[in-house]
């Protein structure tokens, strides 16, 4: 695949595991200061923009409702995303790649 005439840049992934795939992308390409992190949504790709808690209250489920204030929503299709539990973790994957690249 890596031979067909669209394809200007690629590489082989050694690896099987993704986050060592992506440290691999990381490298490759000379990509760490171009990490851009929560800024896409994960359904469609779109822009992530900054959207008030009342703008969406009637979206949120009681408990997001309740210990959430801050949001943003996909300008394209619309998801809506906040630092919930997983972001803590998501965060932290987010640091070791970027220090990976020191």
């Amino acid at each position: 695949m890596l031979h067909a005439r669209g394809v200007t840049h690629g590489c082989h992934l050694h690896s099987q595991h993704p986050t060592e795939q992506v440290g691999q992308v990381l490298r490759r390409f000379d990509l760490y200061r171009n990490i851009q992190p929560f800024t896409r949504c994960l359904t469609c790709n779109g822009c992530l923009e900054d959207v008030s808690k009342a703008e969406i209250l009637h979206r949120l489920e009681p408990k997001t409702r309740l210990y959430y204030d801050a949001f943003r929503r996909c300008v394209e299709c619309g998801q809506i995303y906040w630092k919930g539990i997983h972001f803590t973790g998501r965060e932290e994957q987010v640091r070791k790649l970027r220090g990976s690249g020191e």
